[in-house]
């Protein structure tokens, strides 16, 4: 069922999400994350250095209750 959200008309909320980060070079990956509405830690550096990496996202959203057409999704990324 669609959990549609109030504060932007027209939005849902997706039933699940979830982040896989790679092992990098300088970090270590926390495995498979479900993202929610706070922080979530992916990736943990063992030290400084610059890298990069291609993630996994995962976005499950209801089989019912939605029109077809294109939606889209933001997920905010930081480096602490």
């Amino acid at each position: 069922m669609v959990q549609p959200r109030s504060d932007i008309p027209g939005s849902f909320y997706p039933i699940d999400t979830f982040y896989t980060a790679p092992d990098t070079n300088c970090g270590s990956s926390t495995g498979r994350q479900k993202l929610g509405r706070g922080e979530t830690a992916v990736l943990i550096a063992t030290e400084p250095c610059t890298t990069g990496w291609t993630a996994e996202i995962e976005v499950a959203i209801p089989e019912d209750g939605l029109v077809a057409d294109t939606y889209t999704s933001v997920i905010t990324h930081s480096v602490a």
